[in-house]
């Protein structure tokens, strides 16, 4: 059987805007792990929240796939702030309420903490969403839905598609990578973090 390229470079494509959405989830998910060795269970459920909390906002705007290019976009970003705004603030309250006070508790407590807020999460999207499936409200134009950036910026007859869709998820994970990276290394609190996930009992001696 002849190797195919383009059904290789297509599947690469996926692969990469697939793994750069389980990236961004993952990252939180080993942060907490690294520095205090927590399993959240409800790392998911947190990330459920703020997409069910985006489709919220769509809604409320009213702005379908008919509107103009200016008001999608600002609708897009505007969205996906106010989701990060919303899930660090739950995660921040969650933390408050669940986990910074068994942080000298043996490891179980905080391990059936946490699959307690997983659970509780679970149900507030039940009552929030249903229990259904549901499509949420798609505000891309359908001319852009199935936009092929090789076929029309670079005029390229091939089979291989590369859209909107995956260079948008592959472009926003790869400068919130960096971004974190760059707070881990290079600053005061990401200095602290590093040295907590090496040695808590000696970083907590050295204040």
């Amino acid at each position: 059987m002849e190797f195919d390229w383009q059904y290789f470079t297509q599947f690469v494509i996926i692969g990469v805007s697939t793994g750069a959405l389980v990236a961004l989830i993952a990252l939180g998910y080993t942060l907490v792990y690294g520095i205090i060795e927590l399993i959240n269970f409800a790392h998911g459920e947190v990330f459920m929240m703020g997409a069910f909390f985006a489709t919220t906002v769509v809604t409320i705007t009213g702005v379908t796939n008919e509107s103009s290019g200016q008001t999608i976009l600002l609708t897009i970003f505007g969205t996906l702030i106010l989701a990060m705004v919303f899930s660090g603030v739950l995660n921040a309250g969650i933390d408050q309420i669940a986990y910074r006070r068994l942080r000298n508790a043996p490891r179980l407590a905080p391990l059936i903490a946490a699959i307690g807020v997983s659970f509780i999460l679970q149900n507030i999207g039940i009552y929030w969403h249903g229990s259904n499936p549901f499509t949420p409200p798609n505000i891309i134009p359908t001319e852009y839905r199935s936009y092929n950036i090789l076929r029309e910026w670079f005029d390229l007859e091939t089979t291989i598609r590369f859209r909107l869709l995956d260079l948008f998820v592959i472009g926003t994970t790869i400068p919130l990578l960096i971004l974190l990276s760059w707070f881990v290394y290079r600053t005061r609190m990401g200095t602290a973090m590093r040295a907590t996930a090496q040695d808590r009992e000696a970083a907590a001696l050295m204040g």
